[in-house]
């Protein structure tokens, strides 16, 4: 007996294919689609395909093969009205936001809800109850639950993993329009990491047309992943939907693919990682990332390691190196965008001397590699906008002790007082060092430099961006890193040391960088741990499974800004917790202890 289920089973997988590819199309609407398959939804993916019912309900809804009504559903939100049938290959089919059922549905369905005396319905009828022959009409599309009226069409495989309906649909939508590219998102990966000699992501804007070459180099110093903001569309329709596929290129080697053809519901969180949360929280739209996080065990990569994608130094040649990105639609129409990115070591400029006269700076400049080029630009504003202005590239070698000293002539000219320069050299096949942004006035530059700390926390590490590195710097640890990235801004690089589930930073406790990293409690994959607001009342419970990467939270606790209208009002604080564009896996459970003056208040 058990032999002949299993063959069974393996039968109706192999013949299932063939049915599969003459499945009815589910409406008379139309054969336009308005979204795809895997778009990113809030916390989950989009596990259907739209179709367009013209902004009016009432259009009739098919059976697409032979099968039985599986499921009924009744609800105000969600899918509203929803039809599920099991096919007689095993894959289910769901039909949403219905304005109606049949009328022996419908009957069925209002006297289950009559005995239960509940306006939701979730009932699943015996097999033999409602059998439903291919073209049968099954109810009407609407604008039940959430959203404007279309059909919400799903298909689900034998375990409910929901599929590409396109799949089975090849020669029906109409699609000749190739993806249209937007932006390209270059995020820092690490605290060690530069894009273009600055810790922040760089996002470039795309022309909207089939084939971009970019012409100017991206220069990638550590780690760094590529996201991709693109939209697609189809014949006789103008909605924006996702892509089916894409592909990254390092030096003509494929390294990372995605192709949307299957999930499961256990793993919908997961778009999250798959999706660039953290641009979407910041409201730039919504990337692709073209790296496979390690945590990502989604099923749209086939075999590619966790990491796939990653750009540093394992992938990357010294110098420049070709990226080449395809973008594909399910009928296999593709945009290529093609860029040069310039993989360089942090290499750090140092300024020994200055010697001023009435007429010129002579500047002796330190460079670990011995350099072909160096350039010296004046730096001022002109109607509030930064200029850069060369004013030379002498290059003269003075000393070889211990390093490379260059000695620069810098002409006075003009307005000098508070001016700054920034000096870049280039070694060996045109590889650029780090800029240097420097002041012969510095003295005028420090008392104008604003007072302020900020941090970001990479794993093991502290990133700090200060306009006075004084203030974080400790004689207790060096640095990983210093660099004045800015002319009015340095960047530093430490490491932490996590015990106790807190995060302890160089220097001693009334040093402010410690005062300032004390304020954050990381929160280490497989470790639970809690966070609390400054006056205790709220706290945040991270179990072992929380985050995906370590995390460091805090709370921050101030009194409201805003009023509220009569008769509310704030009875306490207002408590923002932090950061809040990073992913999470499981998340914090939330415990909140009220006022005292609240305690004696019903309800």
């Amino acid at each position: 007996m058990r032999r002949w289920i299993l063959v069974l089973l393996w039968g109706s997988m192999l013949f299932g294919e063939t049915w599969a590819q003459g499945y009815l199309w589910p409406t008379e609407a139309s054969k336009l689609i308005t979204s795809s398959f895997c778009e990113f939804r809030p916390r989950h993916f989009h596990a259907a395909i739209d179709i367009k019912t013209w902004n009016r309900t009432g259009y009739k809804v098919f059976a697409i093969d032979d099968g039985y009504v599986y499921r009924l559903r009744v609800a105000a939100t969600g899918y509203g009205k929803a039809i599920y049938l099991k096919l007689k290959d095993g894959n289910f089919v769901v039909y949403g936001h219905l304005s109606g059922f049949i009328p022996e549905l419908q009957a069925y369905a209002d006297s289950v809800r009559l005995a239960t005396r509940n306006n939701v319905l979730d009932v699943y009828p015996d097999p033999e109850q409602f059998p439903v022959k291919r073209g049968q009409v099954l109810g009407y599309t609407g604008e039940t639950g959430i959203g404007m009226p279309h059909l919400h069409f799903e298909i689900r495989d034998p375990y409910h993993r929901p599929v590409n309906p396109l799949q089975f649909y090849r020669e029906v939508v109409n699609d000749e329009i190739p993806p249209t590219p937007r932006f390209l998102a270059v995020i820092p990966v690490g605290a060690l990491s530069l894009v273009n000699f600055s810790p922040d992501t760089l996002i470039l804007p795309l022309p909207a047309t089939p084939r971009v070459r970019l012409t100017t180099p991206v220069y990638l110093t550590g780690k760094a992943y590529l996201a991709v903001r693109a939209f697609d569309m189809a014949d006789g329709a103008t909605n924006h939907f996702d892509f089916y596929r894409a592909e990254l290129f390092i030096n003509d080697s494929l390294v990372y693919f995605c192709q949307y053809d299957r999930f499961s519901y256990a793993e919908t969180h997961l778009i999250e990682i798959d999706k660039n949360f953290s641009l979407w929280r910041k409201r730039r739209g919504i990337y692709h990332n073209l790296y496979r996080h390690p945590a990502n065990s989604l099923p749209f990569y086939d075999d590619l390691p966790r990491g796939a994608g990653l750009l540093s130094g394992a992938s990357l040649q010294e110098g420049e190196n070709r990226i080449r990105i395809r973008v594909l639609d399910f009928a296999g129409n593709s945009c290529q965008i093609e860029l040069p990115v310039v993989y360089h070591r942090a290499v750090l400029l140092s300024v020994r001397e200055v010697v001023a006269s009435d007429s010129t700076w002579q500047v002796l400049v330190e460079s670990p590699q011995p350099l072909r080029r160096l350039t010296v630009e004046r730096l001022f504003s002109l109607q509030g906008k930064p200029v850069r202005v060369e004013i030379g590239d002498s290059l003269i070698l003075a000393d070889t002790t211990g390093g490379f000293v260059y000695a620069l002539t810098i002409p006075r000219t003009g307005k000098t007082h508070s001016v700054s320069f920034r000096l870049q050299g280039v070694y060996g096949k045109d590889i650029p060092t780090l800029p240097l942004y420097f002041s012969p006035d510095s003295a005028a530059m420090d008392s104008a430099a604003v007072h302020r700390m900020k941090v970001r926390f990479f794993g093991h590490t502290v990133a700090v961006r200060t306009a006075r590195p004084d203030t974080a710097l400790s004689g207790d640890a060096a640095p990983l890193l210093t660099y004045p990235f800015r002319p009015d801004e340095v960047y530093l690089a430490f490491p932490l040391q996590l015990q106790s589930g807190q995060a302890l930073s160089p220097g001693t406790n009334h040093h402010p960088l410690s005062r300032l990293v004390a304020e954050w409690t990381p929160i280490i994959p497989s470790r639970s741990n809690t966070v609390y607001s400054p006056d205790r009342r709220l706290r945040l419970r991270f179990p072992g499974d929380a985050a995906y990467d370590t995390l460091f939270v805090r709370i921050h606790q101030m009194p409201p800004r805003d009023s509220l209208p009569a008769p509310y009002r704030f009875v306490g604080d207002v408590y923002n917790a932090q950061p809040f564009d990073q992913p999470l896996n499981y998340g914090a459970e939330l415990e909140f202890h009220l006022p005292d003056s609240l305690r004696s208040h019903p309800g």
